[in-house]
């Protein structure tokens, strides 16, 4: 699906700094969900933000729900989130899960569960205002061997010029950053994580549209689901996965 990230940079004129950064071939992913329910399986995994905040519509049913077809694919699935009512109500259907605010590192450890598999980080890391002390603390949950896997949305996604040039801007409301290839794996690299792998995904068109600004938004939608066939990297997310570094 995709390769390792190279240190293949080109330097800049002045001085020693490397501003132009090589892209790892890679093939859009199409089914997010798909994607890393496939790359659970059989796997324990700590599931970062399970609840999915804000996007109880979209997650009516188990078939939309991450953490519910990731349960049936995992070899064990453990759901933490700062939501109380959220880790009730996952109890309440019997899965295990915890309260707690995954920025915080004491707060992580004192849970007492260790050695994921795979700590998996969807739609996430974008809401955060402490991303680096998030970092810190997913190592705290991954064995030596482990993975953790970040999804989030891409800084370079066509349609975010489209709608720039139009003086507008399309983002959800609760998310304080958005990440490129690079920032984000320079942001893991500063808090011990070794980027093996880096992917894109593209969202759907759902919907019809009501008017012609949605029309027309849709149309830049269908061109740039044309354009990451050959260009990924301007498709809607970023899907990074890193192991611990290993440095003494």
């Amino acid at each position: 699906m995709s390769t390792e990230t190279g240190e293949s940079w080109v330097a800049a004129r002045e001085g020693q700094e490397r501003w132009l950064h090589h892209l790892p071939r890679t093939r859009v992913v199409r089914d997010r969900r798909a994607w890393l329910v496939d790359l659970c399986r059989g796997q324990s995994v700590a599931h970062i933000g399970f609840a999915d905040l804000g996007c109880e519509r979209t997650n009516a049913s188990d078939e939309r729900w991450l953490h519910a077809r990731v349960a049936s694919s995992a070899s064990r699935v453990v759901g933490l989130d700062v939501s109380a009512t959220s880790v009730e109500l996952a109890r309440s259907r019997g899965f295990e899960a915890y309260e707690v605010d995954c920025t915080q590192i004491a707060a992580v450890e004192s849970l007492g569960i260790h050695n994921f598999d795979i700590v998996l980080a969807g739609e996430v890391i974008e809401h955060l205002d402490n991303s680096g002390g998030f970092l810190r603390a997913m190592h705290s949950l991954a064995c030596a061997d482990g993975r953790l896997v970040i999804t989030t949305p891409n800084a370079r996604r066509l349609m975010d010029t489209f709608t720039a040039a139009l003086g507008r801007e399309i983002v959800h409301p609760d998310h304080t950053t958005i990440y490129s290839v690079r920032t984000l794996t320079a942001l893991l690299a500063r808090h011990e994580w070794d980027v093996v792998l880096t992917t894109t995904y593209a969202n759907e068109l759902e919907g019809r549209p009501r008017n012609l600004r949605e029309a027309g938004l849709r149309s830049v939608g269908l061109f740039q689901k044309t354009l990451v066939r050959v260009a990924p990297y301007v498709a809607d997310g970023l899907i990074v996965v890193a192991k611990p570094s290993r440095r003494s």
